[in-house]
């Protein structure tokens, strides 16, 4: 199981980023590093019991679909998406947290520092 993570840094940088330099239908992504849920815990804790998943429960989160990202581009540390946007590469897979960047142990100790 994966999840993406970012800081309220990061966050507040988006918004600011996207109100300057967005256009109308602009969507902004944030290019997130994603850790899995048992290296989370692990930050945390070396004691943990695994109780497994729920019914209901995501396996991993998807940001942009293949659609999203084929009319996508990529400005720094993030994804403009607008349907008036041809992307230079054809994308065949969705942006999930299973096939992004990963966070080193050193992110996440930074993230969860902060």
């Amino acid at each position: 199981m994966t999840r993406f993570f970012m800081s309220l840094d990061d966050a507040v940088e988006l918004v600011w980023f996207a109100c300057n330099n967005g256009n109308n239908g602009d969507l902004f992504v944030y290019n997130n590093k994603s850790c899995t849920i048992q290296e989370l815990a692990d930050a945390f804790s070396d004691n943990q019991t695994i109780i497994g998943l729920r019914c209901i429960e995501k396996i991993d989160e998807e940001l942009l679909s293949v659609i999203e990202l084929n009319h996508s581009e990529k400005i720094g540390n993030y994804f403009r998406v607008n349907d008036s946007i041809t992307s230079d590469r054809i994308y065949t897979e969705p942006f999930t947290s299973r096939n992004s960047e990963r966070l080193s142990k050193e992110d996440l100790y930074n993230l969860i520092d902060n």
